[in-house]
């Protein structure tokens, strides 16, 4: 599946814990728009929360690999894009190379 960023901007949101084991401590809540190609007819816009101090992903395509997936709280299969990487598009034909030879 195909992820496309078309811009690099990065939007972000400060704040500070007001109830909570962290009362009191700041927090930065930092999102990057992306589309993502489900195979209908238009591309579906999500939104990618990148950590503190990861750069945002620069306008290209990216792949979905399985590091994106894993099991939450209650058992729910959960999507996390911030670890997708470069697309890369194979020759038509082509086979992955651990089936080449």
């Amino acid at each position: 599946m195909k992820v496309v960023v078309k811009d690099a901007h990065v939007e972000e949101k400060h704040g500070q814990y007001r109830t909570g084991r962290n009362v009191g401590q700041s927090y930065v809540i930092r999102k990057q728009s992306a589309w993502i190609d489900t195979g209908k007819a238009f591309p579906v816009e999500v939104t990618i929360e990148l950590d503190r101090d990861q750069a945002a992903f620069p306008v290209g395509e990216y792949a979905i690999t399985s590091k994106c997936f894993y099991v939450a709280k209650f058992g729910e299969l959960k999507v996390d894009l911030k670890h997708m990487q470069p697309f890369v598009a194979r020759a038509a034909g082509s086979l992955p190379p651990s089936k080449v030879g």
